[in-house]
């Protein structure tokens, strides 16, 4: 989430003489750790720095503040727009890529139309030329001149601040309405929802008084060119950060979720060409190396892709055992994250149904197409197989390109649900190779994220799930939350008579692993009936060794599973749309990008009890 607009200060009375005796509050000092303690639990992850003195020492001021701190994205400046020497001014500051538009205070100017003189028009025309955007802060009735100003420069990027202050005070809402929709009619303009509580009254203002005039500029720009901002600290006069930027996502409440992610972050980056290595990635650089940087954001899609903004990543075992150094087919440094919950934001495949605003599941497994198991409708196993997050950077980032065949849409389930599904997929693929019958006694080893996925799908076949485990906390989950009757938990005593009382001595004839550990699927012969079928769903480093006459008199078969099918991931979409399968328990924490990296170790530690951890971006 991005605050589009907010004030520094040093303050002394000469330079802010506009703060007068009614405003107390503002009358300190506001620098960037005031602002950091009061984003904290809003989502704001970084801000634009609007100026508030008219002086050259003001833009220097803020951009030296822009190197010092990561979170100001960019920097509205000011300068000298009138002088002959505007472009030299500009030259001066060009090579710092935060300054990102420049302001003039045209609210404060005597003459109404100074916008439409020669010398200023001559200073906006240099702006282009740079790449520099130009905030409008002017009143309601300045709106006539301003669009005659706007005409003058189609070419030019506009950003209306605080929806061009309408008398929120006094109720009234013409003519500024019908001049919003005029101006509003010129696409390279843009809106910021901001400095409204300010307009109204400081004390008696309500999110329903003001709803009006967000509803006007809703219809009148589209959230595709609207940007959220807070004003900060002027909005202080009437209002705390938290309680303005609730009222914002109450009343976009509504929206879908690409129009979410255009008010409160997308339109801004967009409107002022935010620096494009500002997007946050999680890569895992080395085994207990996991590290937060910015990357650059994917350019368009290429043929056959999609563009998709990643909204959720759950963090899997695979994820786990990297952090550990003990994934099979991994390297060093990643970027991690396979279980994404996604929406599209670009595309660039006709043929597909795919289209801007859908929320997705994402099939990781890259296949080639061509290999003898792709050939055979066997993708999940391709001979040149590569995994998302594992064999090729994964989607542990805001933004990624994705193949278009490998996006499962769902208008029903939200990201959360969209996250889990390539988890359960994994258990659903794995039910299908073992064949799983009604009635059938079938052991789940391992009651972690992979085990879990196994429980509702051998369930829907009507088996009679028995899991095991060393964790009584795991066990109580399966039980409590899944409807698992039949529980054992490994420790110091042979779990063996267990299985057999269970199953009146025959033991099951369907054994599942998914623990990914060599003791545990060596152990796991020794569970498996005359005739049956063990499925080794987790993997290890290393070779597995079982003793041959033991396999042979019984007539097992085994069998490896590996990753999942197309098929698997819209049949599993379906079942969580319809109520089949309840994926909310399974979330049991969830982390903010910024707080992972810190996070992650004390969720390694047992007695925190993860489940399933999902990290929001």
């Amino acid at each position: 989430m991005i605050d589009a607009h907010h004030h520094f200060w040093q303050y002394n009375p000469a330079e802010f003489g506009w703060i007068d005796s009614t405003m107390s509050v503002l009358r300190r000092d506001f620098i960037p750790p005031d602002l950091v303690r009061q984003i904290q639990g809003t989502g704001v992850r970084g801000v634009i720095s609007v100026q508030a003195r008219q002086s050259l020492q003001e833009t220097r001021w803020l951009l030296d503040l822009a190197r010092q701190h990561s979170i100001i994205r960019g920097v509205v400046g000011w300068v000298p727009l009138t002088l002959p020497s505007v472009a030299d001014y500009i030259e001066e500051f060009s090579s710092n890529p935060k300054l990102r538009a420049v302001r003039h205070v045209l609210q404060d100017e005597p003459d109404d139309r100074f916008m439409l003189g020669d010398e200023f028009n001559r200073g906006i025309s240099t702006l282009k030329k740079f790449k520099l955007a130009y905030d409008i802060l002017i009143f309601e009735r300045h709106l006539p001149a301003c669009i005659e100003f706007v005409d003058r420069h189609p070419e030019q990027v506009f950003i209306l601040d605080h929806i061009a202050k309408p008398k929120i005070k006094a109720g009234e809402i013409e003519p500024w309405r019908k001049n919003i929709f005029e101006l509003a009619k010129r696409h390279n303009v843009y809106c910021k929802i901001s400095g409204m509580v300010t307009e109204a009254d400081h004390k008696t203002w309500t999110p329903e008084k003001l709803r009006p005039y967000f509803d006007a500029v809703v219809e009148a720009f589209s959230p595709r060119r609207l940007m959220f901002g807070s004003d900060w600290p002027v909005c202080l006069l009437a209002s705390d950060y938290p309680r303005w930027v609730q009222t914002v996502r109450d009343w976009a409440a509504g929206f879908s979720e690409a129009e979410k992610d255009r008010l409160f972050s997308d339109t801004a980056e967009e409107a002022y060409g935010l620096d494009k290595a500002g997007m946050k990635t999680i890569v895992l650089q080395n085994p207990g190396d996991l590290r937060l940087v910015e990357t650059a954001t994917p350019d368009d899609p290429p043929p056959g892709s999609a563009l998709v903004r990643v909204h959720r990543v759950g963090i899997c075992g695979t994820d786990w055992h990297a952090y550990r150094g003990k994934q099979p087919f991994f390297t060093y440094p990643r970027i991690i994250g396979h279980e994404l919950g996604v929406v599209v934001e670009k595309i660039n495949a006709p043929e597909s149904s795919i289209k801007i605003g859908d929320r997705c599941a994402v099939e990781p497994y890259l296949n080639c197409g061509k290999c003898i198991a792709c050939r055979r409708g066997k993708g999940n196993c391709c001979v040149n197989l590569q995994v998302m997050g594992v064999h090729v950077d994964g989607g542990m980032r805001q933004r990624v390109l994705i193949p278009a065949r490998k996006l499962h849409p769902s208008a029903k389930l939200d990201f959360d649900q969209l996250a889990l599904v390539e988890t359960l997929a994994i258990g659903c693929h794995a039910v299908d190779r073992a064949q799983i019958q009604k009635d059938e006694w079938t052991l789940v080893i391992g009651a972690g994220p992979i085990g879990l996925s196994v429980i509702p799908f051998a369930m829907a076949n009507g088996a009679k799930v028995i899991v095991m485990d060393i964790s009584p906390s795991r066990l109580a989950f399966c039980r409590e939350k899944m409807g698992v009757q039949h529980t054992i938990q490994v420790g110091p005593n042979d779990p063996m008579p267990a299985l057999r009382d269970l199953t009146d001595g025959d033991l099951p004839t369907a054994v599942l692993d998914a623990t990914g550990n060599s003791l545990s699927m060596m152990q796991a012969f020794n569970f498996v009936a005359s005739g049956g079928r063990l499925v080794f769903v987790g993997l290890f480093q290393g070779d597995v060794t079982f003793n041959d006459p033991n396999f042979h008199r019984r007539e097992m078969t085994l069998l490896a599973t590996r990753n999942a099918r197309p098929e698997d991931f819209t049949r599993i979409i379906r079942l969580v749309e319809d109520g089949v399968i309840d994926t909310k328990p399974w979330i049991t924490h969830r982390v903010a990008c910024d707080d992972l990296v810190e996070m992650i170790p004390k969720w390694l530690e047992p007695s925190v009890g993860v489940i399933k951890a999902i990290v929001e971006f």
